[in-house]
């Protein structure tokens, strides 16, 4: 990948950013308007009562 002087970096929060287990983002990296994207859903969940399970 070549790094141009205008690429920037965009974060999309789509739903529950800061909320427990309910994360979905894009991140868009390159210049304005031709962003390439990368959808992370990622969350945690609880496997019983006492521990924590990040789910990926």
């Amino acid at each position: 990948m070549t790094l141009a002087g205008d690429d920037e970096l965009v974060f999309l929060p789509l739903g529950g950013a800061g909320e427990i287990g309910m994360n979905l983002s894009l991140y868009g990296w390159g210049p304005p308007g031709q962003h390439r994207w990368l959808m992370v859903d990622c969350g945690i969940g609880f496997n019983g009562n006492a521990i924590p399970v990040l789910m990926c």
